[in-house]
């Protein structure tokens, strides 16, 4: 069932009204449906059409819940903030997670502080219906860390929203969930080493994360490096890399079906969506990175990347927000 706009509140009128005026043309949807991917209650998706969908679980929503999908969508299409994660079309279920969750890391203390700018009441409601949901759960902790992939992510998540309240957070959730919480809190101070408002440090961040989470699995006896190909995390250069040969940092795989995909030498992560270039092979690919200095390479081919000097100042170029 579709949301209609005559069903909102003054407060979220405004705020929707504003977001659709800013996606020139391109349309939004407000739908009350469960999301799909992961565990989420809500969730925005920006489909292969270049519209927008928010999806909203029916018996939980509040205007609160939807004003924060509409600031996620007014993000995507302002580029208010650098987005960094994506995902392959079929990509892994714990590929989709982690990149959202990852986006929604970095924006969700700018949401909130909009939120309250803007008057939009409910946080505190929020964060108590949030923690009761998280203590009702009819979940059993495992003893192995990565069977609480959801858990140790939403606890994250939680955390870093609502870190003024650890206290409250760790007193209600230690006994329930020790170990989920113990991952959670490891996952949420790795934070403290990076600036998120500046894009080479949140992609250092990002990268991190997913570099943690192939470690924990691999701890389990699971290999999850495919992680490193299926999560896009768009590459941030500065000027002077710019202008370095190609091969010096980007390397370049290819898949059975002919589609090629850059990652980053530095991490060797994944750093753009798959393309099909005019070569006929990987070895051809090689040599084009060879040849060609690093900028003029991701402009010809209209790929994605952030300009970032780590003193504040950063630009985009080539950047639409990728389906998710």
């Amino acid at each position: 069932m579709e949301l209609q706009k005559k069903n909102l509140s003054s407060e979220i009128l405004k705020l929707y009204e504003e977001v659709t005026k800013s996606l020139e043309g391109r349309t939004l949807r407000v739908i009350m449906q469960r999301p799909s991917i992961g565990n989420s209650q809500a969730q925005y998706i920006h489909n292969d059409k270049g519209n927008f969908e928010i999806y909203i679980t029916p018996e939980l929503y509040s205007d609160y819940i939807l004003s924060h999908e509409l600031l996620h969508v007014y993000i995507a299409a302002n580029g208010t903030l650098p987005i960094l994660t994506s995902f392959d079309k079929n990509a892994d279920e714990t590929s989709k997670c982690l990149a959202l969750l990852l986006n929604g890391i970095i924006q969700h203390k700018w949401i909130m502080n909009e939120q309250r700018h803007r008057n939009i009441l409910g946080e505190k409601e929020f964060f108590k219906s949030m923690l009761t949901n998280l203590m009702d759960m009819s979940y059993n902790e495992s003893s192995i860390a990565s069977e609480n992939f959801h858990i140790i992510n939403t606890i994250y998540e939680f955390i870093s929203n609502y870190y003024e309240h650890i206290n409250t957070i760790e007193e209600s959730l230690g006994k329930r969930y020790p170990l989920s919480l113990a991952y959670a809190k490891e996952l949420f101070e790795e934070r403290s080493n990076y600036d998120l408002s500046s894009p080479f440090y949140a992609r250092r961040y990002i990268v991190r994360i997913i570099n943690k989470w192939i470690e924990w699995f691999a701890k389990d006896g699971r290999q999850y490096d495919f992680l490193k190909r299926e999560i896009v995390v768009k590459p941030v250069f500065s000027e002077r890399q710019l202008n370095t040969v190609a091969e010096a940092i980007l390397g370049m795989d290819r898949r059975n079906d002919g589609v090629y995909c850059f990652y980053t030498k530095v991490d060797n992560q994944k750093c753009c969506p798959n393309f099909k270039p005019n070569i006929n092979s990987l070895d051809q690919g090689k040599k084009m990175l060879n040849v060609n200095v690093l900028s003029l390479l991701l402009d010809k081919l209209e790929l994605p990347y952030y300009i970032d000097d780590r003193k504040g100042n950063w630009t985009r170029k080539n950047c639409r927000v990728l389906a998710y």
